[in-house]
């Protein structure tokens, strides 16, 4: 949620159960939740304003807008959560919000009977020589180099 505040609101996030919800909130008097579509809210809307001149306004980000699906089961993005999945399950992540997530990749060595184990050893040897991981070295490498520059 970015863009312009009222001035007396807070962003915040509020714990429910095992979710952290991102949230806009202001005014006094009694909660007025409002949920909008799901697209979101990207800043404080001037009817906002006028609401929390009367009500206590309450507008939540919505959680299932960053997330993972593993197979049949959906994961949705947690503040400080670590989320681990075995990839040779189909996969698909998504991240409708504004704001940029940055996701860490690793592989694990399957514990595998022979000879399945010396395949694997082979492809994960192979997958450096891929375009996909090439790409991604590549655009690392170039990060780091106008990182070092601007310091």
């Amino acid at each position: 949620m970015r863009g312009a505040v009222l001035a007396s609101s807070t962003i915040q996030n509020v714990r429910v159960g095992d979710c952290s919800v991102h949230m806009m909130r202001a005014g006094k008097g009694r909660p007025l939740l409002f949920l909008h579509g799901a697209g979101g809210v990207p800043l404080w809307l001037p009817f906002m304003a006028s609401l929390s001149e009367r009500y206590d306004v309450i507008v939540p980000d919505h959680p299932d807008k960053i997330g993972i699906r593993v197979a049949n089961r959906i994961c949705h993005w947690q503040e400080g959560r670590a989320l681990i999945f075995d990839d040779a399950y189909e996969h698909e992540a998504w991240n409708e919000s504004d704001q940029a997530r940055v996701v860490l990749f690793v592989d694990f060595v399957k514990p595998l009977r022979f000879p399945a184990n010396l395949v694997n050893a082979t492809l994960l040897s192979l997958a450096a020589f891929t375009p996909f991981i090439r790409e991604g070295n590549d655009n690392l490498q170039r990060w780091e180099k106008e990182f070092h520059r601007a310091k």
